[in-house]
């Protein structure tokens, strides 16, 4: 539930940035953009908090090394906020990025 929370009210925010006259927020879809990315950096961050032992414990017996397996998956995470950040950002049309 808190990450409903979290997803809404970031996205809300960003909205309102938007309607105030910040034009990388101006659409809906951009402030989509942005708020996916404060939700996925906000998980990310449980990966590496004391709830990384719960997820370690939500792992079937079978996934070899669970411990690594929560490490890289907060970090796939991080990854994925950071092309969602790039993906409507500042970097994009800039000719080292790739135009997506």
């Amino acid at each position: 539930m808190i990450l409903v929370i979290v997803l809404v009210s970031s996205l809300l925010v960003f909205r309102g940035r938007g309607a105030a006259g910040v034009g990388r927020f101006a659409s809906w879809a951009a402030a989509t953009h942005y708020a996916l990315a404060v939700m996925l950096c906000f998980t990310a961050v449980a990966h590496s908090t004391r709830l990384k032992a719960d997820m370690v414990r939500m792992m079937p017996r079978w996934v070899p090394r669970p411990l690594e397996l929560v490490y890289f998956t907060g970090v796939c995470e991080f990854a994925g906020a950071g092309y969602r950040s790039l993906r409507c950002g500042a970097w994009r049309g800039s000719r080292w990025y790739f135009s997506w």
